[in-house]
């Protein structure tokens, strides 16, 4: 785990139990996600422009506030709190970690399912039927594409990952084939 994610937790947390306290969990919550997306934007981000000692820290306070408003004056602090401490380039990592906890607060869990093809709304419902009645409580789902499965699906809860891809079979298979070969090794 990296130092970066444990500092950005850290901050998630303290972010959270503040804007818990004050009654402002939601709305912290909307404008997160919404200074994040604004920050990454551009080219180069405006993060990096915040994070660059090219700029004085006034100046930097000055288009942090210019890029944001209107947020909560909680988050505007903490966003000023982040830059104060050449922190700002963590703010997704924020975002991330806050979505974490609000999604244990919730007791809700978030899965991504992968396919070759988009999935039909019904296959995407029956997985998300599954994997709640697997886990005891909502769950949803985020379908994704990858054609380099080549067939099945991927799906992926929390740290749990099922594999019934046709690319892992292909190359479990080769594994197996590879075991018994006498040097190990692919033959020509």
């Amino acid at each position: 785990m990296s130092s970066d994610a444990a500092v950005a937790r850290r901050y998630a947390r303290a972010l959270w139990e503040l804007a818990g306290e004050s009654g402002q969990c939601d709305e912290v919550a909307a404008a997160l996600d919404r200074c994040t997306d604004r920050l990454a934007e551009g080219d180069p981000p405006a993060l990096d422009l915040l994070g660059s000692p090219v700029f004085t820290l006034a100046e930097r306070h000055a288009m942090l506030q210019l890029l944001v408003e209107p947020v909560p004056s909680l988050l505007r602090a903490f966003l000023l709190l982040l830059l104060d401490r050449h922190r700002i380039g963590l703010l997704p990592g924020i975002r991330a970690a806050w979505s974490r906890l609000a999604d244990a607060d919730a007791h809700r869990m978030r899965a991504t399912v992968t396919a070759v093809r988009p999935l039909a709304p019904a296959a995407v419902e029956g997985v998300r039927s599954a994997l709640g009645q697997l886990s005891g409580g909502p769950v949803e789902v985020t379908a994704c594409t990858d054609p380099s499965l080549l067939g099945g699906v991927v799906v992926q809860m929390g740290d749990t990952v099922w594999d019934a891809s046709l690319r892992s079979r292909l190359e479990a298979m080769e594994r197996a084939l590879l075991s018994t070969h006498p040097s190990g090794t692919r033959a020509t």
